[in-house]
């Protein structure tokens, strides 16, 4: 007879939790068989509700108990209504098998009171074939789900997550909360009028209006996503993560699309002066730095800003998530990230960038080659100057055609309210409007994208135009406003990893394959045919310390192949 009989217990929904008879259920069976193998001796281990969706050890809690109690040796029968209440994940699975097989552990399935010996190839065989097939089960499950939420998107229904502000989810939908998006018009008119972000933030504080966290006091970020937000140009994307495709879904607004277009402007043309075409924040920072606006932070993601200590001499780049996200203070990412460990010494690594982008330059065949191709069609883009503004108007037309679609589709509504017309006739034509509606959107939002690919390219041969001729003296520039001029149409980002006490590993994204590119000549011994460039790499890895010596990765691994 057995000295004690474990019972593991676990649900994957919360609808079975609240009903209470799947668990009651396990534990039944799992007591009744206690009674056969050790005279009613049990200890029962509930883990309650925990999803199938995300089946690891982390949010098991309970299991990992278990376990523990397994590893120590103090737990040699376990019971289970079946083996995909332990897990359907496959990791997971074997890892939990692993240690099952390792200390001798009988395991006790459903009401059989003939236990599976690990140890028994057979026994193990049959445990493997139900774990595929939980597994295979599990994935069906997901996928259906999956899909389901996607038919669910499409429909009309909101996605999920607290709706944006200036909206409240109605019948499952995203609706106009009235109080909400009158301060969400009074935001966009203020910002036109060309009030500052801080003197808007100061008018909501004085009027109690609440961020949709709750806040009085709203951030700069909450109002930098508000104008960011879609949904009062009538849509919103959703992207699922699986298979990574982007839908468009129509929803409702009575922000008049000609001052969300004006705000979109303003901030564009805000955004052009302070960087050109890269947005540097402002906030109340005196100082400029080189690098701001480019460095990332490895492992959180997060923007690094500067600092600089008079009373120390010191002057650092850091990551901003400690300041930006005071939220998340009990989280793992912010206290690796607030030890500061990722600072960097400002005049250390604006010379270490600066060096190693120049040397870039003055190596590659393809940046020369771009310089002069497109200095040659400069003409060119004086004559995309003029098709821009062309699209720009017919992005106006769009804006006028929405806006007298809508129109239409008020009085359609009010003629069925005051049964002008028949409701079938009125709905079937509203809904060939919407239908033109989504059409006109996308056609405006593909125009977008155009005008601003075009913008970029006019923006590229600017810089082009500044810098060209300059690339042999460019080393040597002081001016920072230049210096970072010449970055910002080079890099795309920055992003710095952690090494020690006073290494750090950099990854420079460039925007062009211009690392390690190479010119071959179309005939060798007849150069008159020509070249062709091969493109070389967008992206390349330095290392340095704060001792000013830095490192390559090719150099690094030549210096240690050297030593042996």
């Amino acid at each position: 007879m057995i000295k004690k009989f474990h019972i593991y217990t676990r649900v994957s929904t919360l609808e079975q939790k609240e009903s209470g008879t799947s668990l009651d259920t396990q534990k039944e069976l799992g007591e009744k068989l206690s009674k056969q193998v050790s005279k009613g001796k049990f200890k029962l281990w509930d883990e309650g509700s925990q999803s199938s969706f995300k089946d690891d050890l982390d949010n098991r809690p309970v299991l990992l108990k278990l376990l523990d109690q397994v590893d120590k040796g103090n737990i040699k029968h376990l019971y289970v209504f079946n083996t995909d209440r332990l897990s359907r994940n496959q990791k997971t699975w074997g890892l939990i098998r692993y240690k099952l097989l390792q200390n001798s552990v009988l395991l006790y399935v459903g009401s059989d009171p003939n236990p599976i010996d690990l140890s028994d190839p057979l026994d193990n065989l049959l445990v493997g074939i139900l774990s595929e097939i939980s597994n295979y089960d599990n994935r069906i499950r997901m996928e259906r789900f999956r899909l389901g939420k996607i038919q669910r998107v499409l429909n009309g229904n909101w996605f999920g997550g607290p709706p944006p502000f200036g909206y409240e989810i109605k019948d499952k939908k995203l609706s106009i909360n009235e109080e909400e998006m009158k301060w969400v018009k009074f935001i966009f008119e203020s910002f036109v009028d060309g009030n500052t972000i801080e003197h808007i933030r100061n008018q909501l504080f004085l009027n109690g209006v609440k961020s949709r966290r709750g806040n009085l006091n709203w951030s700069n970020g909450s109002l930098e996503q508000l104008f960011k937000n879609t949904h009062f140009e009538g849509f919103y994307e959703f992207t699922d993560k699986t298979s990574g495709e982007t839908y468009r879904i129509d929803c409702p607004t009575n922000i008049p699309i000609s001052l969300v277009n004006n705000v979109r402007k303003l901030r564009e043309e805000r955004s052009y002066k302070r960087g050109k075409g890269r947005v540097v924040n402002s906030g109340n920072q005196k100082k400029d730095y080189l690098l701001k606006g480019l460095l990332e932070c490895g492992f959180c993601g997060s923007k690094f800003g500067g600092r600089t200590v008079k009373t120390q001499y010191i002057e650092h780049y850091y990551c901003l998530r400690n300041e930006t996200n005071y939220r998340d203070k009990n989280t793992y990412k912010y206290k690796e990230c607030k030890k500061g460990k990722r600072s960097l010494r400002v005049s250390v690594s604006d010379e270490v960038i600066w060096n190693k982008v120049v040397d870039v330059c003055e190596n590659s065949f393809l940046f020369k080659e771009k310089n002069k191709q497109e200095i040659l069609s400069k003409k060119n883009f004086e004559v995309d100057r003029q098709e821009i503004k062309k699209l720009e108007i017919k992005g106006k037309k769009f804006d006028k055609e929405i806006n007298n679609i809508d129109k239409n589709i008020i009085q359609l509504e009010s003629d069925k309210l005051l049964n002008k017309r028949s409701e079938k006739e009125v709905d079937g034509i509203i809904e060939n409007l919407r239908s033109h509606r989504l059409n006109v959107l996308s056609k405006k939002g593909d125009l977008k994208e155009q005008i601003e690919g075009s913008k970029n390219d006019l923006r590229w041969i600017d810089w082009v135009d500044d810098f060209s001729s300059r690339i042999d003296t460019i080393r040597s520039e002081k001016d920072l406003s230049v210096r970072k001029k010449f970055l910002s149409g080079l890099i795309d980002k920055i992003v710095v990893d952690y090494v020690d006490n006073h290494t750090h590993t950099l990854r420079l994204f460039f925007k062009i394959p211009y690392i390690n590119d190479k010119m071959i000549w179309k005939d060798e011994n007849n150069k008159k045919l020509g070249y062709d460039i091969k493109k070389g790499k967008k992206n390349i890895q330095i290392e340095y310390d704060e001792s000013k010596l830095y490192i390559d990765r090719r150099t690094k691994k030549k210096l240690l192949k050297e030593r042996g």
